[in-house]
């Protein structure tokens, strides 16, 4: 059939009368001829060089993809790939017709991660500044967090001073802190941390006016990650994480190839805990950079690859090495992730607490028993029987049966003096000195004996901070009891033990509070 007679010259399911003239088509054809009398020549009176029958005038001369044939002979006039009979409407919405337009890239790693990075950044920022501002910010910040504060009352630069009575009434169990400091944290194995999560994707490839739509977003989500504490709050951490991919859609009912874009993600991040990092219950917030690589295929393109990532989520310190976390990541606008983590540290913490009964505190003071030596024939290294050799028993007649110090005299007693400080500070409240002076005066009305002061700390802190801590304050006990009178300096010395003789449980509350203590030794000379 000629081209002229044929309504659809190039067989791709549309009519010539839309691919190919001006107008639009009277539906008549007076002369017979086969062509609408909207463009015959014959009834319009136009010129026809090509000699079709179609009025030169009337005809569009479009070639789309530049091939060089005509849109109404170019079985696909965009050049896409796709017929324009398949595409023959505006399927995508911009208003133009699909068949004469080539589609858009499918876009992935688009820059622009909303207001998350943003929020991030600030929250990140609110939480350094009121770190350093007061402890009652602190608290405010845990707080809106959602997240109880637990105690914090140790001496420690790195330690938040929050008072006594906040703690105990915001006192929740705690691990042992990890001796982190930003200085040297790189070369100590227990900083250091590893794990691994699963979880779900959430992933929404560009396809605005593209010919494809996402079917299926969702997908399932492996991560690794391992990361370096930096403090008691700071950490930085590296991870990678593959999200899966998302399921294309065509717009086009007869095309049923879908296709699949997937995603995985590079991220090294810095991050906050709300709370310091031993505690049970917490909260973070990451932000960094990273790298997100996708597979568009053909049919897209990335845009960036370098990305701003976030994160978002909850900590569980389920024991001393071992952590959960709940949590959400964002890489720029197209991808999320969340699920459930696991790590470990690959250091155990500095030790187990070691846990000592409760020394009995005497309600009232003796003298020392008088003791008749009793004359023996064989010589014996440790005439009193008191587990001190002779030559270092400076109390060579303790009676039998009596707790005697590495010295060999007597222990008469051993009092807590229940004697609580402000966090770093050795200062004695007014309310203690006056229990102070009581138990002064009662071990005054005896002579030759020897005081000890002992100052002990729970374990929240460093070693070294506590340490020091609990020898400001023996030494301030000390001062005072000789400041009395009743005492010479020769017959009280102090020590501090810090935090390694605790009494009870310093995961808890009550136990802690219980090792924050002072005890007064008091032996016979």
């Amino acid at each position: 059939m000629p081209d002229y007679k044929d309504t659809d010259a190039d067989n791709d399911g549309v009519s010539d009368n839309e691919e190919q003239v001006t107008v639009s088509a009277r539906g008549s054809d007076v002369d017979l001829d086969g062509i609408d009398d909207a463009f015959d020549v014959n009834v319009t009176g136009g010129n026809d060089d090509n000699n079709d029958g179609v009025d030169d005038s009337l005809v569009r001369p479009d070639d789309s993809d530049n091939d060089g044939i005509l849109n109404f002979r170019d079985r696909d006039s965009d050049g896409d790939g796709i017929e324009d009979g398949l595409e023959n409407g505006d399927f995508n919405g911009d208003g133009i017709n699909d068949r004469l337009q080539v589609d858009s890239d499918v876009e992935t790693g688009r820059n622009g991660g909303g207001s998350m990075p943003a929020l991030m950044i600030m929250l990140m920022m609110a939480c350094a500044v009121l770190r350093r501002r007061s402890s009652a910010a602190l608290v405010i910040l845990a707080l809106v967090s959602g997240v109880g504060h637990a105690e914090t009352t140790e001496a420690d630069v790195t330690k938040s001073d929050v008072t006594d009575a906040v703690i105990e009434e915001n006192a929740g169990d705690t691990f042992k802190p990890r001796d982190c400091p930003i200085t040297s944290s790189f070369a100590k194995a227990e900083c250091w941390y590893a794990g691994a999560g699963i979880g779900g994707s959430w992933l929404n490839p560009g396809t605005d006016q593209t010919n494809w739509r996402v079917a299926d977003g969702t997908d399932f989500a492996v991560r690794v990650f391992g990361g370096l504490l930096l403090s008691d709050h700071f950490f930085t951490e590296l991870s990678y994480e593959h999200l899966g991919g998302a399921v294309l859609k065509h717009r086009l009912s007869g095309i049923v190839d879908d296709k699949k874009v997937t995603y995985q993600a590079f991220s090294w991040m810095a991050g906050y805990y709300f709370l310091p990092h031993y505690e049970t219950w917490n909260g973070y917030v990451k932000l960094g950079a990273g790298y997100l690589d996708t597979n568009v295929g053909s049919y897209g393109q990335q845009d960036h690859y370098a990305q701003i990532h976030w994160g978002i989520g909850a900590m569980w310190n389920i024991n001393e090495n071992w952590f959960a976390r709940v949590g959400m990541d964002g890489y720029d606008k197209d991808a999320r992730s969340y699920g459930l983590r696991i790590g470990r540290y690959f250091g155990g913490s500095k030790r187990q607490p070691v846990i000592q009964p409760q020394a009995v505190t005497p309600s009232t003071l003796v003298p020392a028993p008088v003791v008749v030596a009793v004359p023996v024939v064989v010589p014996n290294d440790d005439l009193d029987n008191d587990g001190v050799v002779n030559d270092v028993d400076q109390c060579p007649d303790t009676a039998a049966g009596v707790d005697v110090n590495p010295s060999g005299c007597a222990v008469l007693a051993r009092i807590d003096l229940n004697i609580q400080f402000d966090p770093n500070s050795s200062v004695i409240k007014p309310e203690f000195q006056k229990q102070l002076d009581v138990v002064i005066e009662q071990i005054g009305r005896y002579t030759g004996v020897h005081l000890i002061v002992e100052g002990h700390t729970d374990w929240i802190g460093s070693e070294a901070a506590n340490q020091a801590l609990s020898e400001r304050r023996a030494r301030a006990v000390a001062e005072y009891i000789v400041d009395s009178g009743e005492f010479t300096e020769q017959q009280v010395e102090y020590h501090g033990k810090g935090e390694l003789e605790p009494i009870a449980d310093n995961k808890t509350a009550s136990g802690r509070y219980k090792n924050r203590r002072v005890v007064l030794v008091v032996e016979q000379r």
